[in-house]
């Protein structure tokens, strides 16, 4: 039920509302103000978006309404669209056909956005077996709010600039992959009334960040980049944002495309992709078991 899946994230929650807590005290105590300039930047990027929920997957059509133009693939999904219209994309399969394409374009420009702006992604122990949140989880309808057992073990994360230097290191990182086919279809059935085109987090990636500043660098970098075109962009490490929807997380997504010489040549420049900024703080919460229990939330509430 809803009541107990509520229960089950009560500590994460908590945790998500200390670290925040911790964060903007840190923000106010240095008289930084990394928090107002992570708001500004963000109010710069979004100047000439909708930044609205109508942000969709489009491909182009021949201007004359003949139907598409490029090369189609299996079951009739587009795969490079080279037409003049843009339509919305009705196709799963063209949505993923593009994503498998955009992942190592979107992989290079965060990896170069990271590299300067002390970026980091998630990392392998030495054993190289998935390093994860030991936290047990609730019993179905316990009146417990915390888990019975403490997590014995963090998450680990390396600079993006460390890594690049050795490649043993660079080996152990693991970066964002494709979303799940049946998420997706999960979402669209749940969430966007079977409208495949609004699938815009299929390509996807995260990078993490020790520092607000450091957060902030690296949207000025995107600001920056003439190859980024941002759809939309959502500050939730914006003071009055209500993270009571998000279980008290906090991050910064942006949905952007990659409009570049290369891009264009593989005819996925109008693909939307999506990259979290998040604080290392964040990060660590964001464990599998806690991350499970949200899951439980978020199917409570059928979304």
């Amino acid at each position: 039920s809803l009541s107990a899946a509520r229960r089950l994230v009560k500590f994460d929650k908590r945790l998500y509302v200390d670290a925040w807590v911790d964060v903007r005290q840190r923000d106010r105590t240095q008289g930084t103000n990394h928090l107002q300039r992570v708001k500004r930047t963000v109010q710069r990027l979004s100047a000439g978006t909708n930044n609205s929920a109508d942000v969709r997957q489009r491909f182009r059509v021949s201007g004359d309404d003949s139907g598409p133009v490029g090369m189609t693939g299996a079951g009739g999904a587009i795969l490079i669209a080279t037409g003049a219209k843009l339509v919305p994309v009705k196709s799963l399969d063209q949505i993923y056909a593009q994503a498998q394409g955009m992942h190592f374009v979107l992989l290079y420009k965060v990896r170069q956005w990271a590299s300067g702006c002390h970026g980091c992604f998630a990392f392998l122990p030495e054993n190289k077996k998935r390093n994860k949140m030991m936290s047990t989880m609730y019993p179905d309808g316990s009146d417990s709010d915390k888990p019975t057992e403490k997590a014995t073990s963090k998450p680990m994360f390396l600079e993006w600039s460390h890594a690049k230097m050795d490649a043993a290191l660079a080996e152990r990182l693991r970066f964002g992959g494709v979303k799940g086919v049946d998420r997706a279809i999960e979402k669209v059935l749940r969430s966007y009334n079977k409208d495949v085109s609004r699938l815009v987090d299929v390509c996807r990636q995260m990078v993490i960040f020790r520092e607000v500043q450091h957060l902030n660098q690296c949207l000025e970098a995107l600001e920056r980049d003439e190859h980024v075109v941002v759809e939309r962009i959502k500050n939730r490490m914006d003071p009055s944002y209500d993270a009571s929807l998000t279980v008290g997380y906090r991050d910064v997504m942006v949905n952007l495309r990659i409009v570049s010489a290369e891009s264009r040549y593989l005819g996925l420049d109008m693909h939307v992709c999506e990259v979290q900024l998040v604080l290392q703080r964040f990060a660590e919460l964001r464990h599998d078991e806690g991350h499970d229990r949200y899951i439980r939330l978020r199917n409570a509430r059928g979304e």
